[in-house]
Parts: structure tokens; C-alpha cells; sequence
């Protein structure tokens, strides 16, 4: 690959003056990309969490190095950012809508077809102009506190194949960094210029890439790239107790799976498996805490790779991958379902037992201060809902902030999903007539609904914004009833949870891993739903 150095002549960058102190130096520039004005444009990234400097020799060097300072981040809260075009990057925009071809992969949008979701308007002009979802409907409700909170970071996509974006903190809008070339060019124009004097007062990070060479780098430097290698798997241990019935290396998405294990009720654990189904990481709950599992043990990874979960009855609580609780809030009034938001916030619902005096969603700040609560008694105590009542009033079990600032929540006992507007105020009900005792429903980046369905058989269904079913995978086998978790996977493949299996299938309803308890002989009736598996997730490699 023949790559062209930065040199002072290509960027005609001002020099930044820098009149502070060192400290103050690397807390104003970090996560900028700095380039040396008096040398020869060499570039560094400078690390806005340990604020010390990284040499940036190339495009490909930036690329595979600037990934090792990167953030995990999840679809939805990716998409809070707003996109960054610079129409001085090389690149090219096969369709004409203003998005180049490699920012369309990052989007998912399409290169070739210059309006994606057939609504008239162009992908270009929903993305940067509009702020509308170019992949289908509804608006794109930028968080500015997201923004200013991850300015400089280098984002991974987590639930997708771990795509890079640059979060530049000059605009606060995110740059598609696809490999080398799109590096290269972040370095050449989102850079600024600094003197020597004022680069020295930023410690060198030594641990990254070694000092610039002593001979200047030369124009036209021609950089061979490294071979692509498999990243190898982390390995693990073996767990007599879990078999990997089917693994289809070549189709099934590549990650770990994190999950909580509630099969041995004297051990209830939060472990992370490899493909092969080998424990790369567990989490056992102390002694005390061990009652607390049913129902909903929910469990999810945080962008800082923390695990959040829900112990029914007793509250929600982090905990760091050394195993150290780092944030709780107790309460009895929980179980099922909690989301950390991008404010930093804490969403949860209460759907055990709920009486209707009883909020069933409740937001708290990181103080663990209440800032927002749901009660369904304001919208739904009348017939048919006021005289329900089965393990609770209305049995939520699932809640979701979304990109528009409304919050969707799931009723179970009344069979449908309400999405509700930040004063409270239902604006919408989902999935009247073909939702039964729905579980974890989320709402698709296409505006599809995605849940799980207790009808016979229990099934994943996806649904459109019509109540039409599109998709739907039927779990037959009765002795892995209940179905309560149902994720789409970024490669387009759908994870299934039931209390004793958690498979991945395709689109094509095809199997392609699949990781079972061996023993289910205790599962039977209504006591395997409190034993085995709730929920799951995929984290990529």
C-alpha cells in the first residue's frame, strides 16, 4: 500500500499555542491528533483518559494502534453521535447522496442506492441535514452530554464487528475510521499544529509505539502492510455441566457470550463463555445475595466493560472485571430488566408482584437520586387491565431509552408494549392481538420490533411498524420454555435465549452455535423458569 507521510505543506495547520501548564497542555488537547509544525508533520494521538502522547507513523500504524485506546459503545448509543463529513477526504460516493462509499459501510446504509429506505430523501440528506434514520423511520435524538463526555475517544462497535470512529473533539461528530487509508486521512485533516516546545510538556506514552525514527520520515514512504491474521480465542475453562452442541466457524458471529447461570441454585454465577462454550469469566454473587435471582437476572456489559445486573428484590448493582462492586442502588421494588443510560443514569422496572400504587419504571442518577418514574395506574386502570392480576398487576419485565427520548416499556400481563414520552404519556401501544406474555421486545435500527412471544410454540418473532410478522423462529421444544431474550446480532443473525439453550440462528432459521445445559431433568413445569438462563448477549471480538 503506497502511503504519503504528513508533511507541514499538505496541511497548511496553524501552530496551537500552548501557554499553559503541562497538566493543563494534556487536559485542553486530549483526544486531539497533533502534528509537529517545525519536524516533518509528524502526528500524535494524545490519550484524553491517561493524557500522554502515542506516535502516529503512518495511516496503517494509526489505525491498528489508535483501536488499542478504543471505547466499547452499542449501537444505540453510536447512534446519539452525530456523523462527520469532511469533503476533503479522498474517497469515493458511488451513489452521489454525500456520503462516501466507506462511511455507508459504517452506516449500513447503502453505496450503491443513494435513498436506502425508499422514503424519498437521500441518505445524505437524512444523515447530515435532516437528522432522520436513513434505514427506515423516526428522528436522530443527538445527546450532547454523550458527546461532550466521549469527545477525542475512539468508539467500537460492540454489538457489531467492532467498526472504529474517531469522535472529534473539535465538532463533536463522529468520523468513520475503516482501516488505514480513512486513518491516514483522519491524521491529515482533523489534526492540529503544535510547536516542539509545547509537545514536549505532554509525557510520551514509551508503552505504545516507539519514538519517531532519528532520520525524517521521507515523502512517497512506501508501508507494507502486515498479513491478516485470525485473532486467536481466548481460552478458557472447561465446565462439565455445559456441552456447545453446534458451532458453524464460518457463519456464527465470533465473540463471547455473557449470560447470568441460575442451573446450580447453590452457585448462582454471571460467566462469559467463549465460542466453544469455555469460561473465560465468572462472577459468583456473595453468599448473602444468592436468593436474588428470579425473576429476571439481567445481566449486560457496560461501554467501560463493567457488568450491570439486576438481582430481583434487592437492587441493581455494577461490578468491575476484577470482581470489585463499584455502584449499587438497593431496593426491593426491582427485577427483570435495567439499562445504564448514556447520561449515566440508572433505568429499571418492577413487575414482580407490582401492586398498582407501584411505579413500574424507575430512573435514578449515579447518586442514586430518583429522577423519573412510570406508573401504569395513570393510563390503564380501567377494564379490561384494572382487574388483571397474575405474579403482579402488570408484570413488566422490560424497559428501553430511545434515540427520541421516549422510553418503551413491556407490560406482559397486558400483552403489549407502550412507548411512553418523557412526561409519562403513552403516545403509542405495540403488538395488541399478536403479542402473549412478550419478553425484552427492542426496537430494530430498520424500526422493526424484535421480542420474545409465550404463545405455543414460544417463539422470536420480528415484527413491523404494521403489527405484520417478518421473521419468527419457533423453539418447539417445550422443555426449554420459557423464551425470554431475543437479540439481533450485527451480521444479521438472531440470539435466542431459553432457560436451558441459547442458540444463534440465522436468517435462514438455520443453527449455528448453540450451548445447552446437559442435565435438565429439574427443569420441569413451571420450576425451570426460575433455574438456567434469563438473558444473554454476544460481545464481539
Amino acid at each position: 500500500m503506497h502511503k504519503k507521510f504528513l508533511v507541514l505543506s499538505l496541511f497548511g495547520v496553524l501552530a496551537f499555542a500552548l501557554s499553559a501548564s503541562a497538566a493543563t497542555s494534556a487536559q485542553r488537547l486530549g483526544g486531539y491528533i497533533l502534528l509537529q509544525v517545525q519536524a516533518n508533520g509528524e502526528a500524535w494521538y494524545v490519550d484524553p483518559v491517561t493524557l500522554t502522547r502515542s506516535y502516529l507513523k503512518n495511516g496503517d500504524v494509526a489505525y491498528s494502534a489508535l483501536r488499542q485506546f478504543g471505547l466499547g459503545i452499542k449501537n444505540a448509543d453510536l447512534n446519539k453521535i452525530p456523523v462527520g463529513v469532511e469533503t476533503r477526504f479522498s474517497d469515493t460516493d458511488t451513489d452521489g447522496d454525500g456520503l462516501s462509499d466507506k462511511l455507508e459501510e459504517g452506516l449500513k446504509t447503502s453505496s450503491t442506492i443513494s435513498d436506502s429506505d425508499g422514503d424519498g430523501t437521500s441518505d445524505g440528506q437524512e444523515v447530515l441535514v435532516k437528522n432522520t434514520n436513513p434505514l427506515g423511520s423516526g428522528g436522530l435524538a443527538y445527546d450532547s452530554s454523550l458527546v461532550t463526555r466521549l469527545k477525542g475517544r475512539i468508539l467500537l462497535q460492540i454489538e457489531s464487528r467492532g467498526e472504529a470512529w474517531y469522535l472529534n473533539p473539535k465538532d463533536g461528530k463522529r468520523y468513520y475510521m475503516k482501516d488505514g487509508d480513512a486513518a491516514y486521512q483522519i491524521m491529515r485533516f482533523l489534526s492540529l499544529g503544535i510547536t516542539d516546545s509545547d509537545l514536549s510538556s505532554i509525557s510520551v506514552n514509551a508503552d505504545f509505539v516507539p519514538e519517531p525514527a532519528e532520520e525524517a520520515p521521507k515523502a512517497d514512504d512506501v508501508v507494507t502492510p502486515e498479513p491478516v491474521v485470525e485473532k486467536p480465542m481466548v481460552r478458557g475453562v472447561v465446565d462439565p455441566d455445559f456441552v456447545v452442541e453446534t458451532y458453524d466457524k464460518t457463519k456464527a458471529f465470533a465473540g463471547t457470550t455473557l449470560f447470568a447461570d441460575n442451573h446450580n441454585t447453590a452457585k448462582p454465577r454471571i460467566i462469559e463463555v467463549n465460542m466453544l462454550g469455555e469460561i473465560i469469566w465468572e462472577y459468583d454473587l456473595p453468599q448473602d445475595l444468592k436468593t436474588f435471582t428470579n425473576p429476571g437476572f439481567d445481566v449486560e456489559q457496560l461501554p467501560n466493560k463493567n457488568i450491570l445486573f439486576v438481582l430481583p428484590g434487592n437492587g441493581v448493582y455494577e461490578v468491575n472485571r476484577n470482581k470489585e462492586v463499584v455502584w449499587s442502588y438497593k431496593t426491593t421494588k426491582i427485577s427483570h430488566d435495567a439499562d445504564r443510560l448514556p447520561n449515566g443514569n440508572t433505568i429499571f422496572v418492577y413487575g414482580n408482584n407490582d401492586l398498582m400504587s407501584d411505579p413500574q419504571v424507575t430512573e435514578v442518577n449515579p447518586q442514586g437520586v430518583v429522577v423519573w418514574t412510570w406508573y401504569a395506574k395513570d393510563h390503564f386502570n380501567r377494564a379490561p387491565y384494572s382487574s388483571i392480576m397474575k405474579q403482579g398487576w402488570t408484570h413488566t419485565n422490560a424497559v428501553s431509552r430511545l434515540g427520541n427520548g421516549d422510553t418503551l416499556i413491556s407490560t406482559r400481563n397486558f400483552n403489549m408494549v407502550v412507548e411512553v414520552n418523557p412526561s409519562g404519556d403513552v403516545v403509542k401501544t405495540i403488538g395488541e392481538g399478536l403479542m402473549v406474555e412478550q419478553h425484552d421486545p427492542v426496537l430494530l435500527e430498520n424500526g422493526n420490533y424484535l421480542f420474545a412471544n409465550h404463545g405455543v410454540p414460544e417463539k422470536g418473532i420480528e415484527m413491523d411498524a404494521n403489527g405484520n410478522v417478518v421473521w419468527e423462529y419457533a423453539v418447539t421444544d417445550s422443555k426449554q420454555w420459557p423464551v425470554r431474550d431475543v437479540n439481533r446480532l450485527s451480521n444479521g443473525d438472531t440470539l435466542i435465549v431459553s432457560t436451558s439453550k441459547i442458540i444463534e440462528v440465522n436468517k435462514d432459521k438455520v443453527v449455528v452455535w448453540s450451548f445447552s445445559i446437559k442435565d435438565t431433568s429439574r427443569f420441569v413445569g413451571t420450576a425451570g423458569a426460575g433455574l438456567g438462563f434469563y438473558k444473554a448477549e454476544r460481545i464481539a471480538e
